[in-house]
């Protein structure tokens, strides 16, 4: 079973079983059409955003909302943490064939390297650098004052004493 959210709304399109009719039309079980040359977007950015599911701040950045799901969001069928697994072409929603069988280790590799860059690097914008998105498939960053330079994101870096990394 494949599960998508629909960006526009709160509504959640289950589909099972693709029935080809043999020629250039193919049924999915719950009677949708596609025909061939049919364009299906995945609408990305506003995967997560829906307020029947995470609440009237959906629209906010809250990653700490992940650490403990609503319920309805545990409903949805995904690999890890409702993050477009299914987009790996599995029939059961992230969790099939394509699946990454080390996909917790690979996790926690990422979470120590993310944790140990940000407690010892600081990151920050040049005040005199305007950073627009671009939204092509995926949003990227381009420097608005040189769009023809390509997607950019450049960032002021300082390491951070020893000293300083002390939480107060």
């Amino acid at each position: 079973m494949l599960c998508v959210g629909c960006g526009g709304g709160c509504g959640v399109l289950l589909m099972g079983r693709l029935v080809v009719d043999g020629g250039a039309e193919w049924t999915i079980e719950r009677g949708f059409r596609l025909r061939r040359g049919d364009i299906i977007t995945i609408p990305i950015q506003a995967v997560n955003r829906c307020k029947e599911i995470w609440g009237e701040d959906a629209k906010e950045f809250r990653p700490d909302r992940w650490l403990k799901p609503p319920e309805a969001a545990q409903a949805i069928p995904s690999l890890y943490s409702n993050t477009l697994t299914f987009l790996n072409g599995a029939p059961t929603g992230g969790n099939g064939h394509r699946a990454c069988i080390g996909y917790k280790f690979a996790l926690s590799e990422i979470k120590i390297f993310l944790y140990v860059l940000l407690r010892d690097i600081e990151f920050t914008l040049d005040d005199d650098v305007v950073i627009e998105k671009r939204v092509n498939v995926v949003t990227r960053p381009f420097v608005k004052s040189a769009p023809g330079s390509g997607n950019q994101m450049p960032l002021r870096i300082r390491v951070v004493p020893e000293d300083e990394d002390q939480l107060d």
